[in-house]
């Protein structure tokens, strides 16, 4: 009769095992969304939009390359606000977040606001989360 009882607590113990590993590393790749997130909002907040793009996911990198344009775009800006106003973990286990954005034109000095939507991905392979939907778009309007 202990012999039963010895595998099938053993069986638990190796079925708990496993889950935790699974609980494990939904936190490690949890705790490395909220690092990536926070990184990327401080690097937008304080306008260096240089270091923002290597949150950028490669892949979207290769398809919309950022230009000497766009990058002189972002230098004519300085950020006043950086708000998420809505995230949500996605069923596939990506996350998406729309964040009010409030810049200021440094030649005008006029102060305007713009929405990001933005999704990240998480790659298992390099434990990285990147940003599927590349930097804000600082030429949109408060409408867009």
């Amino acid at each position: 009769m202990k012999r039963p009882l010895i595998v099938f607590a053993t069986l638990l113990l190796l079925l708990a095992g496993a889950g935790g590993d699974a609980s494990a590393r939904n936190r490690n790749m949890s705790k490395a969304r909220d690092r990536a997130l926070y990184d990327y909002s401080s690097t937008i907040h304080w306008s260096e939009f240089d270091k923002a793009a290597s949150f950028v996911d490669p892949a979207w990198l290769a398809e919309h390359p950022l230009t000497k344009l766009d990058m002189d775009r972002y230098k004519q800006v300085q950020i006043t606000g950086y708000d998420v106003r809505t995230s949500e973990i996605e069923p596939d286990g990506s996350y998406d977040q729309v964040v009010e954005i409030r810049l200021i034109n440094i030649n005008t000095q006029v102060e305007r606001q713009i929405t990001d939507h933005q999704h990240w991905r998480w790659d298992a392979q390099s434990k990285h989360w990147w940003l599927t939907t590349g930097l804000p778009d600082i030429t949109a309007s408060d409408d867009d």
